[in-house]
């Protein structure tokens, strides 16, 4: 995993474009999702990639919602929706553990399944997600932590 901190936690136009045009998953850490939340698109913005930035909030809105459906059933159609573009998943640390499998082989595999065409099919998009710092001690299978992780950004509030 690369870290990149800066004692305030703020990160230049620069290095943010030097992030963003590496094409690498990044992961976004701060207490403030709001933070997470403009990094996402601006690593987006920054990029260069002609696609879209599709947001994902990784909470089911309702309880049986995460239980009714998998997540790759729940993500096809956004896979579709983000192809070119970035996929960013707000609130990562809210996968159940299935969910986290099932995206860290999206992420192993570069390959996602497609109900309707009955096949897997290559990803196309940059993947950013975003949680709070403790995610690093707990709260995400390590496998998966280690594929998001490529790029980490952790944003740190002004009294830190």
């Amino acid at each position: 995993m690369t870290e990149g901190k800066t004692g305030s936690g703020a990160y230049s136009a620069e290095e943010l474009r030097r992030i963003a045009r590496e094409g690498l998953p990044v992961l976004v850490l701060s207490k403030s999702m709001t933070r997470c939340n403009a990094v996402a698109k601006e690593i987006h913005a920054l990029s260069g990639v002609e696609g879209p930035f599709i947001r994902y909030t990784c909470r089911p809105l309702t309880p049986r919602e995460g239980q009714l459906r998998s997540l790759s059933e729940r993500c096809a159609s956004l896979f579709d929706r983000a192809d070119s573009g970035t996929l960013y998943f707000h609130q990562v640390d809210a996968l159940s553990s299935q969910e986290q499998r099932q995206l860290y082989s999206v992420l192993e595999s570069g390959r996602y399944w497609k109900p309707e065409a009955n096949r897997m099919e290559p990803v196309h998009f940059r993947i950013v997600a975003s949680s709070f710092p403790e995610i690093l001690h707990s709260g995400l299978a390590p496998d998966l932590l280690y594929r998001l992780g490529a790029r980490v950004i952790e944003l740190r509030d002004s009294g830190e």
